[in-house]
């Protein structure tokens, strides 16, 4: 059986989130209640997931934002914060359509990560598709040894 991934923990998730040691944790957990009997609704507001992973270069983010379009959100880095930002719309209904069960969430949300001092803040790079917003967050290149020439007075 292969051990679970370690976590970096210089990655810190705000506390905002209300979530735990984790900026991942407890955010599957979408519960529901009861209004009239009939429309059921989710009562926590959305959260996109986020995955972090790492590599010898840089760091890799990605966030699930289904049904969102590149205008529904914005992304950020600040004071070495990277903010992600935005709302899902509840839908409308038209006509005679009459909403009898609503299990998805919506609603506005951020996501802030207090990046780690070795990233190059300002080469940061996303791409969005299918849902899918992906980021990469270059680390600084580690300082190589030099030989300092060394002048021969008399």
């Amino acid at each position: 059986m292969k051990n679970m991934t370690q976590v970096n923990r210089s990655w810190y998730s705000f506390p905002d989130l209300e979530v735990s040691t984790f900026p991942w944790s407890g955010l599957l957990s979408l519960g529901s209640s009861a209004s009239n009997g009939l429309r059921q609704t989710a009562h926590q507001p959305w959260v996109p997931a986020m995955d972090i992973k790492e590599t010898d270069q840089d760091y890799l983010l990605e966030a699930e934002l289904p049904g969102l379009s590149r205008e529904d959100f914005t992304l950020k880095v600040d004071q070495g914060v990277l903010t992600l930002e935005g709302e899902r719309k509840l839908p409308t209904t038209e006509g005679s359509e009459k909403d009898l069960r609503l299990e998805r969430s919506y609603g506005s949300f951020t996501r802030k990560f207090s990046l780690p001092a070795e990233v190059e803040s300002g080469a940061i790079k996303a791409e969005f598709k299918q849902g899918l917003l992906r980021m990469r967050v270059p680390k600084k290149s580690k300082p190589q040894p030099q030989e300092i020439d060394v002048d021969v007075m008399s």
